[in-house]
């Protein structure tokens, strides 16, 4: 009996969990169909626990007096 080829190579998802990271984007999973298809899915936005950010910095700023 033979193997089926292989339709992704671990540094293909390596590279695109990559890419997803440094556009700063946290990923959540990484779903790889038969075909070879990859999809990285992103964290939902709250779902971690964050001590401030930014923008919660900038909106501190402009509520102040």
């Amino acid at each position: 009996m033979s193997r089926k080829a292989q339709t992704f190579r671990k540094r293909d998802v390596k590279a695109a969990v990559e890419a997803v990271v440094a556009a700063g984007v946290e990923v959540a999973r990484v779903e790889v169909a038969k075909d070879g298809t990859i999809k990285i899915i992103a964290e939902k936005p709250g779902c971690h626990s964050v001590k401030g950010n930014s923008w919660d910095q900038a909106t501190e700023e402009l509520s102040k007096p």
